[in-house]
């Protein structure tokens, strides 16, 4: 399956066949790292956006899991509480702070530590059973280790709708600050892409274009989500600063959001998120 946003996997095809940028079930949308590189000892802030416009109260569950010989490396430094975090949220972002322990890094070694967000609807995903008990005893156990650092063991066994795993990663190396990775920016110049909401008639379309750009001269690209309407070609490459999409009304009032995901390929990510009123 091709992913709509390239960080993502996911449990089932959309049901929106080869749409691929409506979102019509559970999805982690964007993981974004702040700072996308670190350097051993340091910690970053993973902020991870989720959709569902059904709007169901997916449960999320965050966790490090960077695989080393069949099972987490994050196992050996790092207690269950310290780097598991169990959130719920409703068409929102949560915030989780991933360390980094102080690793023996060469200077010209890049560690990539991975990151994995798993949306479900409520009640669907038992694994959210035992990571709570876990949570409240202040101990893992080795059933629970298996299976984060095998997700695709039980993954298989979940149903196809309401369930979404995605991953990320990011770097930790003993570069410089100042020589360090930086997430792209980006600026919004269409009408209504700095306001409160878009509001847009039925049917019509409206050029969703960006002044984007990346410190470390790295290629971006643009990937455009939305819960209505839809992206007819929802990946751009950054040309000349520039990200051009269209985004093309549904045929009948309603309203939801659209995601803009910059990414330059190194871990480093921004989201642009808009409400939109079809009206």
């Amino acid at each position: 399956m091709r992913r709509a946003i390239p960080l993502l996997l996911s449990a089932a095809c959309s049901q929106a066949g080869l749409d691929l940028s409506l979102i019509d079930d559970v999805r982690v949308v964007a993981m974004v790292a702040d700072p996308p590189e670190v350097g051993p000892g340091e910690s970053a802030t993973i902020r991870v956006t989720v959709a569902d416009p059904l709007r169901r109260a997916p449960e999320l569950m965050v966790w490090a899991c960077t695989p080393v010989a069949g099972v987490c490396l994050e196992s050996s430094y790092l207690g269950l509480p310290d780097r598991l975090a169990l959130l719920a949220t409703v068409n929102g972002t949560a915030t989780y702070t991933q360390p980094i322990p102080e690793l023996d890094l060469s200077d010209d070694a890049v560690f990539e530590p991975r990151l994995w967000a798993l949306a479900c609807a409520p009640g669907l995903c038992p694994i959210f059973d035992e990571a709570r008990e876990r949570l409240d005893r202040g101990a893992s156990s080795a059933a629970l280790e298996a299976d984060l650092a095998h997700p695709e063991s039980w993954m298989g066994d979940l149903p196809w709708d309401g369930v979404h795993l995605a991953t990320h990663t990011y770097r930790a190396s003993t570069a410089a600050e100042e020589d360090r990775n930086v997430n792209p920016v980006y600026e919004p110049r269409f009408p209504g892409g700095n306001d409160e909401q878009i509001e847009i008639a039925p049917g019509a379309t409206l050029d969703v274009n960006f002044w984007s750009g990346d410190q470390n001269g790295d290629n971006v690209r643009a990937y455009a989500a939305t819960t209505v309407g839809t992206f007819p070609d929802p990946d751009a490459e950054v040309d000349g600063n520039a990200a051009r999409l269209l985004y093309v009304a549904p045929d009948q009032p309603q309203e939801g959001d659209i995601y803009v995901v910059f990414e330059d390929g190194h871990g480093g990510e921004a989201l642009y998120r808009q409400h939109v009123v079809v009206r």
